[in-house]
Parts: C-alpha cells; sequence; structure tokens
C-alpha cells in the first residue's frame, strides 16, 4: 500500500467508519492518479459540507461580457473609420474589425461552470472570467480609445442579456 494512502485510510478510521467504507469502495478499480487525488478531493468536499457549502453538479452558463454594438467615425470629419480594432478589454482574443461604414459587433460570450455551489457561500466552479463591458479601439493613425459600454449607451439599458448598442464612437486623429 502507498504512503499516502495508508496515511489517508488512518486517518478516515480516526474521523469516521462511513468515510472509510467510502475510501475502500471508492479505491477499488480506480488507477494510481486517482488514488493519489481521491484524498485531496475527499478532503475538499468536506470542508465544503463542513463550512455549510454544498457542491452541486449543474452544468451552466454565465455571461463574460454583453453583445456590444457600434460604430466608430473620425472627431473631425466624422466619417466613418473602417479597419478599427474592437476588443473587450483584457480580452485581446474577442477582437472585431469595424466594417467601411464604421460599424462593429461583438458577440456575446460566456463562461462554462460544472458546479454551483449552494448557500451562504454560493458561486460557480470552475469560476471562468469575470464580466466586463469595457472596450478598446484601436486604429492606424488615431489615439487608442477605451469605453465603458454601460457609459456610453445610446439608449436605455433594458435587461441583463440585451445587446449594448453605443453612441457613435469618435476616434481622434494622431500624427500619421
Amino acid at each position: 500500500m502507498q504512503h499516502g494512502a495508508e496515511a489517508t485510510l488512518i486517518m478516515c478510521r480516526v474521523t469516521s467508519p462511513i468515510l472509510r467504507q467510502c475510501w475502500v469502495r471508492f479505491s477499488r478499480g480506480v488507477g494510481p492518479l486517482m488514488r493519489a487525488i481521491a484524498p485531496s478531493c475527499l478532503l475538499l468536499l468536506c470542508g465544503f459540507a463542513l463550512s455549510g457549502c454544498v457542491i452541486v453538479p449543474y452544468p451552466h452558463t454565465t455571461q463574460s461580457s454583453p453583445e456590444i454594438r457600434g460604430r466608430i467615425l473620425d472627431e473631425t470629419t466624422h466619417n466613418p473609420v473602417g479597419g478599427a480594432e474592437i476588443s473587450v478589454h483584457e480580452r485581446p482574443s474577442t477582437r472585431v474589425v469595424s466594417d467601411t461604414t464604421g460599424q462593429f459587433l461583438l458577440p456575446v460570450h460566456h463562461n462554462f461552470h460544472w458546479f454551483i455551489t449552494a448557500s451562504s457561500c454560493a458561486d460557480d466552479l470552475p469560476h471562468g472570467l469575470p464580466y466586463c463591458d469595457t472596450v478598446d479601439i484601436r486604429c492606424r493613425g488615431y489615439a487608442t480609445v477605451q469605453i465603458d459600454a454601460l457609459r456610453h449607451l445610446a439608449h436605455a439599458y433594458k435587461y441583463y442579456g440585451d445587446p449594448m448598442v453605443l453612441r457613435d464612437v469618435l476616434l481622434v486623429v494622431t500624427n500619421r
């Protein structure tokens, strides 16, 4: 018997015969990696249970960034700026490029979670990326702009999950 598994069995014997019985049944037919990891997982689950938290298997998604639509214009001429790169702040992989009319559409992004914790410590597991509605806009020949979408709305934002439509974003020309 491995040293780690032996220590776990001794701990189970001391704490509870039920835990020992569960461990013996679980360890039958389980590979060496799972046998090494299982004691830690068991202790983690016991810790959650004793703290009043309950982990419930519940595959689901949460929104990490909303759908954001808008138009990019030159500040002096008010002409559309095509080719501007728009992304959700700190998530460059969400990058889109404005079309020749200056229009852009950042699609909604979600986090996937396998579990949810119930009671006073409610949380989604794994955590995923935090919610973000800040937009970065970059374009050659213009100053980079960072916009808080909630403060730059064209009209009232009614419901969480609805697309955010921004007022026209004006880019300032820099020395080319």
